[in-house]
């Protein structure tokens, strides 16, 4: 479960870079619906992983009411150190999910940014890109961007943000839950 965590963090590790070179909306969907499915399949994993590492340690504890097996024996050490150990390693993997939790924020609001650049040719307040990052709304800004541009153009950018804007937020939300579910991880002994 442990690799199959892996794997999927290298797999939306590399839909998000995949991601920083499209500038199509519905590229952008394709990547959503892939990156959508990876989490959930995370979520799922670690879920079950977390479950059967709770299971390990309510088997660690009944196994010490076992004469030849009672606490400190070398089987007790071994058992206990091992779902330690496997604690450890699915700890790491979430904080690892977490870091890309916050790439994908940095790399969405960057993006936000040079796309109001790009569409509007002036540099946004720190102000208005967190309200767009937060709303997902960019008409106001994008309106005279409108009028003076072309629409096509425009709405073409906009589109692509509001799709980007979308799976951020998705993924975002999806990571964080299961950041949250992390901590009440029965600890060992």
């Amino acid at each position: 479960m442990l690799e199959t965590l892996t794997k999927l963090l290298k797999d939306l590790q590399n839909s998000n870079e995949e991601s920083k070179i499209v500038t199509k909306a519905s590229a952008m969907k394709d990547i959503k619906r892939r990156m959508e499915k990876d989490v959930n399949e995370v979520t799922k994993v670690a879920r079950l992983t977390k479950s059967k590492l709770q299971q390990l340690n309510k088997e660690n504890l009944a196994n010490r009411e076992k004469p030849v097996f009672h606490k400190g024996s070398s089987v007790d050490r071994s058992r206990t150190s091992v779902t330690i150990t496997l604690t450890m390693r699915l700890r790491e993997r979430i904080s690892e999910f977490q870091t890309l939790r916050e790439a994908i924020q940095t790399e969405y609001r960057e993006v936000v940014e040079r796309r109001v650049f790009t569409v509007t040719g002036e540099r946004a307040d720190e102000e208005t890109i967190d309200k767009l990052i937060e709303t997902g709304d960019s008409e106001q800004i994008f309106q005279r961007a409108i009028q003076e541009q072309g629409r096509g153009r425009v709405l073409d950018t906009l589109q692509e943000i509001q799709e980007r804007h979308d799976t951020v937020k998705e993924i975002e939300t999806k990571l964080l839950e299961l950041q949250q579910d992390f901590p009440r991880l029965v600890g060992t002994g």
